[in-house]
């Protein structure tokens, strides 16, 4: 399996970065794993990963983000909308989501970042499927 150097989780819900840092963890899926918990934590997390002002630069964005559709200040749509006109680091999302209605599907399909829909709770199996597309 492809081991990422930087893995962003991006979910309200404790319980469940918990689940998925432990599984991303135990797979070794990546060198270091980052938990934001809404869709303006991790604009702005990337934002300071990639200000190339702080002597960041793009090789420090998360090569994964694990997203999340529904969190409070900026769910998981407001957080592709954001990323999609600038999305210069050629961010690979994959929506990990208790969501499973046909028409959050259908629209995640519309941003090129997003390469995969997973349901929670996630497994070893599943991040290994995802990350086939990327």
């Amino acid at each position: 399996m492809i081991k990422f150097n930087k893995v962003l989780l991006v979910d309200d819900d404790e319980v469940s970065n918990f689940i998925t840092t432990e599984i991303l963890n135990t797979i070794n899926l990546a060198d270091t794993i980052l938990v934001a918990s809404n869709g303006q934590e991790a604009l702005d997390l990337i934002g300071q990963v990639t200000d190339d002002k702080a002597g960041q630069n793009d090789k420090d964005c998360p090569d994964l983000i694990f997203l999340d559709l529904n969190m409070p200040v900026m769910d998981g749509f407001e957080f592709l909308e954001a990323c999609e006109p600038c999305n210069k680091n050629k961010l690979n999302v994959v929506v990990l989501t208790s969501s499973t209605n046909p028409k959050d599907i259908e629209e995640t399909r519309k941003f090129s970042q997003v390469k995969g829909y997973l349901s929670k709770p996630l497994t070893a199996d599943k991040v290994e499927k995802a990350i086939q597309n990327i």
